[in-house]
C-alpha cells in the first residue's frame, strides 16, 4: 500500500506546527507496519528527509518565484497569492486547483489530505474515492486564518456542490467538532483523536544544563510552547498574567517557544510593545527549539491560554510528560485533559485566572506527576491514532 500524505504548507526540517507533526508521525507509523508512506507539500526543494520520511516538494511553476518572497509556503503566501482578499467560491476553487496540481503526478493507493478547504472543489474524478481528508481547523480557526466568514462560505459551498462529499472519509481530531461539522453540513464527519508519539517522549529528561542557560537558579520556569500566534494562542493573556506575578514578588522566567520570524514577524513587533508596556522584558525569553523535549526539559509549569483550538498537540505532550499544565476551558482541551490531576483549568480567559492557577501549582503541586503521565500516555498514544487511520486506508 502506497500512502500519500499531503499538507499545503511548506515543511521545513525544523518545522513548528501540529499538522506537520501529525503527517510526519503518521508516515512513520505507516512505515512501521510495512507499507510505504511519503509526504507531498509546498517545499521548493524536490526532496528532503525529515525524521526518515521522504518529503517531496511540489509547487506549480507559476508559484515558485512567488513563494520565495515569503521565505517558504507559509500562511502569508496562501493568503496573498492564492486566496486573495477574501474567501469565496472562486478563491476556494483556486486553492483546490493548486493542491490538485501538486497531487496528480504521484502514484498512490490512498491520498490523505489535511484541510477541508483545499480539497473542496477538486475536479469530479473517480480518484476522489481514493482520498480522505483530516481537518485541523475548527470554525474559529478558519475565520482567523483565512478571513471573516470563511467558515460560513465553506458551509454554503458544502450545501451546494463540493468534492468533499465524494471523498472516502472526512475526519477531525475532536468529538466535539465531529458533531458540529456533521450537523451543520449534513454529511458524516468522524473523529479520530491525534494522541502523542510515546516513543519520542521516552527520550525526555530534565535538562539542568540547558535550564541554567535560560533561567537563574532562583524562581520557576514557565513555558508557553505554542506557535507564535498571539490572537489564537493567548500570548497577550500570558504577558498580563506574568505582570501580575511580578507585582506579587514571584521569581520566574517565562519561555515563549515556537517563534517563526517569516510567518510571525508582525506579531513580534506587537509582542515587544506588549512586553514593554507590562514591564516583563527581563522575565521573558522568546526563542525556538529544534527539539521540543529540550523546552519541556527546562520548565516547571506549562501554560496554554488558548482562545480556540481544533485539538491540542503541545498540551498533550506536556501532560504525557507529567508536567503541571494550565489550560483554558475550550472544548478540545476539556475533551483531552479533563480528569487528570496535573491538568489545571482556568474558568475563563482572564490573566487573573491564569495567575491564580500558576500560584496554585507553585504553592502545592510543583513537580512531575509520573503516575498521571503514564495514565495519559496509555489513553492517548499516537499508535491508536495510526491504527484507526490504517483501518480506513485498508478499507
Amino acid at each position: 500500500m502506497r500512502v500519500l500524505l499531503h499538507t499545503q504548507w511548506g515543511l521545513k526540517e525544523n518545522f513548528v506546527g501540529g499538522t506537520e507533526r501529525f503527517v510526519i508521525n503518521l508516515a512513520k507509523g505507516i512505515k512501521k507496519r510495512g507499507d510505504e508512506a511519503f509526504v507531498v507539500c509546498s517545499n521548493l526543494e524536490d526532496l528532503i528527509l525529515v525524521e526518515g520520511v521522504q518529503v517531496y516538494g511540489m509547487v506549480p511553476l507559476k508559484y515558485r518565484d512567488k513563494i520565495m518572497k515569503y521565505g517558504y509556503a507559509n500562511e502569508h503566501f496562501f493568503k496573498n497569492e492564492i486566496i486573495g482578499h477574501k474567501i469565496d467560491f472562486n478563491s476556494i476553487s483556486l486553492f483546490s486547483s493548486y493542491v490538485w496540481a501538486q497531487l496528480h503526478e504521484f502514484n498512490f493507493d490512498i491520498a490523505h489530505l489535511n484541510s477541508f478547504l483545499c480539497c473542496s472543489l477538486f475536479p469530479n474524478n473517480n480518484i476522489l474515492s481514493k482520498m480522505i481528508a483530516t481537518n485541523h481547523e475548527n470554525d474559529l480557526e478558519l475565520d482567523h486564518y483565512w478571513g471573516n466568514k470563511s467558515f460560513l462560505t465553506l458551509t454554503e459551498l458544502v450545501k451546494h456542490n463540493t468534492s468533499l462529499k465524494k471523498l472516502k472519509e472526512r475526519i477531525v481530531p475532536s468529538k466535539y467538532y465531529s458533531k458540529m461539522f456533521t450537523n451543520l453540513w449534513d454529511m458524516p464527519v468522524i473523529s479520530i483523536p491525534l494522541g502523542v508519539d510515546i516513543d519520542h517522549l521516552d527520550k525526555f529528561s530534565r535538562n539542568e544544563e540547558l535550564r541554567r542557560e535560560y533561567a537563574s537558579d532562583e524562581g520557576i520556569v514557565i513555558l508557553l510552547p505554542s506557535r507564535f500566534d498571539i490572537q489564537q494562542k493567548g500570548h497577550d493573556i500570558a504577558v498580563k498574567a506574568l505582570s501580575i506575578l511580578k507585582k506579587k514578588g514571584v521569581k520566574f522566567r517565562c519561555i515563549f517557544s515556537g517563534f517563526d520570524r517569516d510567518t510571525y514577524g508582525v506579531n513580534f513587533e506587537n509582542f515587544k510593545q506588549l512586553v514593554k508596556e507590562y514591564d516583563v522584558e527581563k522575565e521573558i525569553t522568546l526563542t525556538r527549539f529544534d527539539n521540543m523535549l529540550d523546552a519541556y526539559g527546562v520548565c516547571d509549569i506549562v501554560i496554554s491560554p488558548e482562545r480556540f483550538c481544533s485539538y491540542g498537540l503541545a498540551i498533550s505532550e506536556s501532560l504525557a510528560l507529567g508536567l503541571p499544565t494550565i489550560l483554558t476551558p475550550i472544548p478540545t482541551y476539556l475533551e483531552i485533559a479533563s480528569n487528570y490531576d496535573h491538568a489545571y483549568f482556568t474558568i475563563d480567559h482572564s490573566p487573573e485566572e491564569l495567575t491564580n492557577r500558576i500560584l496554585e501549582i507553585i504553592n502545592s503541586h510543583l513537580g512531575i506527576n509520573y503516575l498521571e503521565a503514564q495514565r495519559f500516555r496509555e489513553n492517548n498514544s499516537f499508535k491508536k491514532c495510526v491504527d484507526k487511520y490504517y483501518l480506513i486506508y485498508r478499507s
